[in-house]
């Protein structure tokens, strides 16, 4: 790999790490370690760097130090008044929002990327795209969509139906295999429909699937999906021939 290679490699790395529990960061990094020992020193050396970062945070900074977006949870998005974050990934943010006009709940999804960024900017713009041609209960609904500029930054949102419920894992663990299996006969219902529209969700995982009160699962998260029929030209400029797209633990071989 060549120096750009590498330093791309590691920051790829550190996102997917910098979310993940102890025990699963540690099984990843051990991996890179016996693979490529340079990677694995830049990528604990972001991993440190960001911890030390957090704790100045923790610790309390004057508010013109940080960075809103990053940092801080905003008052508002768009017409939407912020009530908590519950969720967060290495490229986006998702809050529980209400719409005050009609009193409505969302699931807001937000990303910020700079005006040089078209790769970002057209990935949320697919997810945008993909989830509004979709119709299906295991899916969320997309009720509406917005960008607001400033400063060279934009920051892209699109509010969803809210999913109360647990993750996939969780949810599973105290049901019986044929329960198991039930639910899963269910997922492949919803991924069979994702599908039979011409979309490849390219990242399916636990963390994306939430089993709504009703015990019926909820297949989330399009920011990385594929169009089957899409044209190369176009897969390679929202993707890059060398990207890696994905959740590592979860790719296939």
């Amino acid at each position: 790999m060549t120096s750009p290679d590498i330093y791309r490699r590691a920051r790829e790395i550190f996102l997917e790490c910098v979310e993940l529990e102890e025990s699963k960061r540690e099984s990843i990094l051990s991996r890179v370690r016996a693979n490529s020992p340079e990677i694995w020193e830049l990528v604990t050396q972001l991993l440190k760097d960001d911890a030390q970062e957090s704790s100045f945070l923790k610790q309390g900074l004057p508010v013109g130090q940080l960075d809103t977006f990053e940092s801080l949870t905003p008052p508002s998005i768009g017409p939407y008044k912020i009530l908590r974050e519950i969720g967060s990934g290495s490229s986006a943010r998702v809050y529980l929002a209400r719409n005050p006009r009609i009193e409505r709940d969302v699931a807001l999804k937000v990303i910020r990327f700079r005006r040089d960024e078209a790769s970002r900017a057209k990935r949320f713009d697919r997810e945008t795209q993909a989830l509004a041609q979709l119709r299906h209960p295991g899916l969320p609904l997309l009720y509406d969509a917005g960008r607001e500029g400033a400063e060279g930054l934009t920051y892209a949102w699109m509010a969803m139906e809210f999913v109360n419920g647990q993750t996939l894992t969780a949810f599973a663990e105290s049901l019986g295999f044929e329960a198991k299996i039930g639910l899963v006969a269910k997922l492949c219902d919803i991924v069979g429909f994702v599908h039979g529209h011409g979309i490849v969700h390219r990242d399916l995982k636990p963390q994306n699937i939430l089993v709504a009160s009703d015990g019926e699962p909820r297949v989330l998260d399009f920011g990385i999906a594929g169009l089957i029929e899409t044209s190369a030209k176009l897969r390679a400029s929202l993707t890059g021939t060398s990207d890696v797209l994905g959740t590592l633990a979860y790719m296939s071989p």
